[in-house]
């Protein structure tokens, strides 16, 4: 087309073009300004020209429906039709799994292509023709239902949008009100917007009077709407003329998809639309031909994505450095720049190139979007009175709020981790909280901090705030928007300075590798000048689904407005290498091409899977009807392939000298990948440079004999140096001197290597293995359990001194745990996360005693359910979790229901072997003395206590009488051990050996000293996270209180660890 511009540009000739994307006309615009041609036309997009078309009669915005709003609109009506049951073609999705993201933009995807293909429904009679024509009977039925469906849905959006239209003309100025086309200026679709413009075109063909020629190129796809857009257009136009000069059309079409367009423009009658094929002289062809020409390109494969770009900027970096080669005429190709942009980021500043990258990048990555939609999301949840995790209250924090007209924000990094680490410990204690609890919580710790009592009292102030908006509706979406200001005012004020560095294109120094115009208040304030974009979103909701406003439709609407909108950066240097994705690489020119991930799976892309619209009828649809059968158009294996080669062939065509094709040979999961099948050509006439993941490092000897070590890239230098440096580097595979090593350790930045790079390498190759800590130091004094807190001592303190006696574990961990006030019976839940000041529980008291809050739920079941068999043997396990749920709170009943589930199963048994066995709970607080030389008494610990009877044990003893089995709950087993007790006399022999069972049979025996034997038959331990029980028992009674199935894991413990008497053995035989 530039070729047909320039031959045109002496006549008087005044052409129209029209290209697909606003960045496709940019590149356009850039190379006519480079081949000299005057710019005597206009150039639009097809868009651009339906709204100058529509404007010439409607004076009012035209807008367009944003995407996430038309889906939600779909949505909504498919769930109405499937609650209503009315609509039998919107039934047909009910079937449909739409239950995911991925299915739900799947299924949006192909209603779109039904727009494309039917010319908005206008064509739906010409596709039912052909479905039903299909052969295959389950192609026909589904894409047949399928598309009826879609007709269905179609013909609803549009009686929703004429409600809204209706509703925003209401809503217009007076001026608006007279004009009486105004309210037709909503669309769903960039497609309907072209089928109303199609509509007026006759009406408004005195607008391109002076137009002698329209040029279309750059389209890999024309579907219906855009093919009868051009025809209407070049037929109106025609008539127009009425004896004056001539007018034509001429489409340029790439290589791929010229031969099908030709088909389809004859099949619709229409033979005056003159083609030409712009890619014929293009280096794909050439590589076909004999005209290929040696050292015209290369194939460069290596492992992964990160070297993929390490060795582009290995490349670039030579040709700038010795060939002299100026950045701008290096063009960097990809499928998706966005895969590549932050390793392209990180690796090019490491060689001095300055890139710049043209891709959209998502508003969601921008700090001052995630803070805004955390902060609306906090105080949506704040309205509606849920439980709120500690994240929720942290992230706008992290983010950079900054409480409006406030000082002392942001929070420096150091308070910040200390809320954190509070926030996050109280949330895994005690579960997600209401507002009202967290600010009760933070109230507490006020109480007795010190340090950070600034820092809690702005959390409080932030919660105090978010709560004042969140217990009032806000009063329409003007409110949300004027909130939304004030915080970002606020967020740029306090978080960035106002000092701004130059930006201009010609002041080009080596050491700057990127420029941007743009403040770190840029995208703060953009933002906040776009907060109307909310507010319309906000009065569409309203008005389309008829809710409610409050803080959660603001939210919603923050997310769906920016969450899902995307920006460009402006192309400012002019001195650097530029990159691009392949879709708009068109009408770039460049003497060095690198094309990016040149692998199978991307070049060409993989076809997508079809749900709707079956693979069947979009092959029958490859083979154009006559008439307007023609227009239709859905995208299919083999069109998709051949717009593939257009857009591989658009990039090629500005290639004026080398070209490099790289590709990452393994894949995420480390399978091998192929080259791309574009590349056949020339597979077998250039050989392939396959880089090993070994043979990473540059050889110097191969340097020194072309050049000097100085054409070696910095980061290049530092790697080798790092390498050889701590290495015997005259045995390696590339042999390095001493005084090349010398040499090179001069050309590197020996500060960096320093602060670094060394410290590094000295901990992955000498790893610090010893902590020494000086034992002369006061907080390791060992003291006895008398120094530290005196008589009487409780169960978990026996346990700490006899594994640790130094002083300040006992208040680290136990009595100033919470604060300044000291709590000997209280300490916290087992945490598999460290606290922020105490680190990590020790695993002695994490894993063996239960929390004070968790033996009270117990005491809760134990005395609300009283009959113990005939409750669990009533009740279901659903049943059982549920009637937990109001006993206790919502922590413990996660950390305790498997052992009343496991208790149920007991009882089931134990119906089975004819066992009566009740419970009750002992709060213990009784003192016993355990050492009367030096009087030292103990506290009776809290534990279960369970009644047992059984024929089989009243025979054994003689009498009829129930006996006594003791059970103590821990956390887990894995800590029980032996430990060094302060009376080894009497409990030298016990197998468990931990304080609390010990303790209690010597109270029990000492309460009732003549029966204990008789009495007392077992204690246990029970684990309460996994249901498990080992313990010990009076081995003639062992066998009888558990029946005849018994405890599996009891009996094997005793069996296994000590032998049972013979006088037992015998005993138990003789019973069997």
């Amino acid at each position: 087309m530039i070729e047909f511009l320039k031959k045109k540009s002496n006549s008087k000739l005044r052409p129209i073009v029209i290209l697909p994307d606003s960045i496709t006309r940019t590149n356009f615009e850039f190379a006519i300004m480079n081949e000299k041609i005057s710019r005597l036309f206009e150039i639009y997009t097809l868009e651009e020209i339906g709204r100058m078309i529509l404007n010439q009669k409607r004076h009012d915005k035209i807008e367009v429906l944003e995407r996430v709003f038309v889906r939600n609109l779909v949505f909504d009506i498919i769930n109405d039709a499937i609650n209503d049951a009315k609509d039998g073609s919107l039934l047909f999705f009910k079937n449909i799994s739409m239950e995911t993201k991925e299915a739900k933009e799947s299924f949006l995807s192909e209603f779109e292509e039904y727009l494309r293909c039917t010319g908005i429904g206008r064509l739906h009679s010409e596709l039912e023709k052909i479905v039903k024509n299909m052969k295959n009977p389950f192609a026909r039925e589904i894409s047949l239902k399928s598309i009826e469906g879609f007709k269905v849905l179609e013909e609803e959006l549009k009686k929703r949008v004429i409600t809204l239209e209706d509703w925003a003309f209401e809503k217009g100025s007076d001026n608006s009100k007279n004009n009486l086309n105004s309210k037709n200026n909503l669309y769903i679709s960039k497609y309907h917007l072209q089928s109303a413009a199609i509509d007026e075109i006759k009406n408004v063909v005195e607008i391109f009077e002076d137009v002698d020629c329209i040029c279309v190129s750059k389209f890999p796809v024309f579907d219906a709407e855009a093919l009868r857009f051009l025809i209407v257009l070049h037929d109106e136009l025609v008539k127009n003329r009425k004896g004056k000069r001539e007018f034509e059309m001429r489409i340029f079409q790439g290589l791929g998809t010229f031969a099908r367009l030709k088909k389809r423009l004859e099949s619709i009658g229409v033979s005056y639309l003159i083609e030409e094929n712009s890619v014929d002289k293009s280096w794909l062809c050439l590589a076909k031909g004999e005209d290929y020409a040696e050292g015209l390109s290369e194939l460069v494969a290596v492992p992964d994505r990160r070297r993929e770009v390490e060795e582009t900027a290995r490349r670039i970096y030579e040709l700038i450095t010795k060939y002299k080669v100026h950045p701008s005429e290096i063009l960097i190709v990809a499928r998706d720049c966005g895969r590549y942009l932050e390793l392209v980021r990180e690796i090019f500043p490491y060689y001095g190139i300055p890139v710049y990258v043209q891709t959209r990048r998502p508003y969601a990555h921008l700090t001052a979007y995630r803070f805004l939609k955390c902060t609306f999301d906090l105080i949506a949840s704040i309205e509606k009175k849920e439980k709120i995790s500690w994240y929720m209250i942290t992230d706008p924090i992290r983010l950079g709020f900054c409480l409006p007209g406030k000082n002392g924000w942001p929070l420096c990094a150091k308070d910040f981790i200390y809320l954190e680490e509070v926030l996050s410990a109280a949330n895994e204690e005690e579960g997600e909280k209401g507002i009202e609890d967290w600010l009760g919580y933070i109230q507490k710790k006020l109480k007795y901090a010190k340090t950070f009592a600034n820092t809690l009292s702005m959390l409080r102030d932030f919660l105090e705030w978010s709560r004042k908006i969140g217990s009032e509706k806000p009063k329409d979406a003007d409110a949300i928007c004027k909130l939304i200001g004030e915080i970002l005012n606020a967020f740029s004020e306090k978080n960035f300075g106002w000092v701004h560095k130059t930006s201009i294109p010609l002041l080009y120094k080596k050491e700057r590798y990127d420029i941007s115009n743009l403040h770190p208040t840029y995208f703060s304030n953009k933002i906040r000048k776009e907060r109307s974009l909310v507010k319309n979103y906000i009065d569409k909701v309203l008005k389309s689904s008829g809710c409610e406003l409050d803080w959660s439709v603001g939210a919603r609407a923050i997310g769906e407005t920016f969450g899902l909108k995307t920006y460009g950066i402006q192309h400012d240097d002019l001195c650097a290498v530029r990159m691009t994705d392949i879709g708009t690489s068109s009408f770039l020119e460049s003497k060095y091409l690198f094309m990016l991930g040149m692998k199978s799976e991307e070049f060409p892309r993989a076809f997508p899977e079809c749900s709707f619209l079956h693979v069947d009828l979009r092959k029958e649809l490859d083979k154009p009807a006559k008439g307007d059968a023609g227009y239709l158009y859905l995208r299919s294996y083999s069109n998709d392939y051949d717009s593939e080669v257009d857009l591989f062939g658009f990039s090629l065509e500005g290639a004026k000298g080398k070209i490099y094709f790289l590709m990452p040979y393994l894949d995420e999961k480390g399978h091998v990948s192929a080259w791309s099948s574009f590349l056949s050509p020339i597979l077998k006439r250039v050989k392939e440079i396959r880089k090993l993941p070994e043979e990473w490092l540059i050889d110097i000897k191969e340097v020194k004999k072309r050049d000097d070590l100085k054409v070696i890239p910095p980061r290049e230098r530092m790697r080798l140096f790092c390498s050889y440096s701590m290495r015997s580097y005259p045995k390696g595979k590339f042999p390095i001197t001493k005084e090349e090593l010398e040499e090179l350790g001069c050309l590197i930045d020996y500060q960096v290597y320093r602060t670094r790079m060394e410290p590094r390498i000295d901990r992955y190759l000498s790893p610090q293995r010893k902590i020494v800590v000086k034992g002369y130091e006061k907080c390791f004094e060992i003291l006895t359990l008398e120094e530290i807190c005196g008589s009487p001592y409780r169960a978990h303190e026996l346990d700490m001194h006899a594994h640790c006696p130094f002083k300040f574990y006992f208040y680290q961990y136990l009595y100033a745990r919470y604060g300044d006030k000291i709590e000997r019976d209280n300490f916290p839940y087992y945490s598999k996360r460290a606290h922020w000041r105490f680190g990590r529980l020790p695993r002695r008291l994490a894993y063996i005693h239960p929390a004070k809050d968790t033996l009270e739920s117990f005491k809760n079941v134990i005395n609300s359910w009283k009959d113990r068999q005939e409750k669990l043997k009533s009740i279901s396990s659903k049943e059982l979790q549920k009637e937990l749920e109001g006993l206790v709170s919502e922590q413990e009943c996660k950390r305790m229901q498997n052992e009343f589930l496991f208790e149920k199963k007991l009882v089931e048994r134990e119906e089975k072997d004819g066992i009566v066995r009740a419970w009750s709970w002992i709060d213990g607080g009784d003192r016993i003395e355990i050492d009367k030389k030096n009087r030292y008494e103990v506290i009776v610990p809290a534990h279960r206590l369970d009644f047992v009877s059984n024929a089989s044990i009243d025979r054994l003893l003689g009498s009829e009488s129930k006996v006594k089995l003791l059970i103590v709950y821990l956390n887990f087993s894995g800590q029980i051990k032996k430990v060094h007790y302060s009376n080894k006399a009497y409990y030298n022999k016990d197998p468990l050996l931990e304080y609390r069972i010990p303790i209690l049979l010597k109270y029990y025996k000492m309460k009732n000293e003549k029966n204990a034997t008789k009495e007392i038959v077992g204690a246990i331990y029970d684990e309460f996270y996994s249901g498990k029980r080992m313990g010990y028992y009076k081995e003639e009674t062992l066998n009888f209180h558990k029946g005849s199935e018994g405890y599996e894991e009891e009996l094997s413990l005793c069996r296994d660890r000590y032998k049972l008497p013979r006088e037992t053995r015998i005993q138990l035989y003789n019973e069997k």
